[in-house]
């Protein structure tokens, strides 16, 4: 197990076991006939809201967890995929906007051509620099998760931007967390959207793997350079066979090894 998988399980671990917690308790309130009490209904709507509550903290945790670690990788942003690059520059782009016509044409003359050799950074939110600036904060609707998944190069594979059961899982949430009195039909409703997010969150965590693992982060001729160049420098140094230098220097890569 890397690493970086440890830190995911480890994260994911406490999450699923805090749900469990209050799914049991609702089991145990769970009424034999049709007729349910306060009690139940209480803890259907607070389990839909740490549901949701979970879904987006764990999202939030593995995009920054990866944006960290890429920023501590050190890879100047001209060796990024194009989206990283995009990504990266948002948080310039008012600046540049804003300066006057003469200092803007210095800009595009020598100013980019700086910007793109230093190592990537990503957008912080202004009020805490600890937190990266993402979309879906507080509202994370599946096809806010779709096109942050597309803007930072991981996998959107069976990845639905119209899944309707996270809409409606946002969208109920909201209605709670604003006070309205949204019911939550019954324990079984509830059970198959507590199933159906936690495989969500399993597939999130494979997809962010995928992304790190297969270097989807890089340009893909600087990743076949970069590959080609550690798989020679093993060869040169304990022979082998080619496939198998190919394959640990795709494993180095990964794990941010650079020649």
């Amino acid at each position: 197990m890397t690493p970086w998988q440890e830190v995911i399980d480890k994260e994911l671990e406490w999450r699923k076991a805090e749900l469990a917690a209050l799914k049991l308790k609702l089991f145990e309130e769970k009424p034999s006939g049709v007729q349910q009490n306060t009690l139940f209904k209480t803890l259907l709507r607070a389990s839909w809201t740490m549901l949701y509550a979970h879904y987006e903290g764990f999202t939030i945790f593995l995009f920054s967890e990866y944006l960290d670690r890429l920023e501590r990788m050190n890879i100047p942003r001209k060796d990024c995929a194009q989206p990283l690059q995009l990504a990266s520059f948002r948080h310039h782009l008012p600046k540049m906007r804003n300066l006057p016509e003469a200092e803007f044409i210095l800009f595009l003359r020598e100013g980019y051509s700086a910007k793109v050799v230093e190592p990537i950074e990503f957008p912080r939110k202004k009020a805490r620099e600890d937190e990266f600036e993402l979309k879906g904060r507080s509202n994370l609707w599946p096809w806010l998760l779709h096109e942050c998944c597309e803007q930072h190069c991981v996998p959107t594979a069976g990845m639905d931007p119209k899944d309707m059961r996270l809409r409606l899982l946002v969208g109920r949430r909201n209605e709670i967390a604003h006070g309205k009195d949204t019911p939550v039909k019954d324990y079984d409703e509830y059970d198959a959207y507590h199933n159906y997010v936690l495989d969500r969150l399993d597939v999130l965590a494979q997809t962010f793997a995928q992304a790190l693992a297969r270097c989807l982060y890089l340009d893909s001729a600087v990743k076949h350079r970069e590959t080609a160049t550690l798989a020679y420098q093993r060869w040169l140094s304990s022979g082998g066979d080619a496939e198998a230098n190919w394959a640990e220097a795709e494993r180095r890569l990964a794990d941010g090894i650079r020649c």
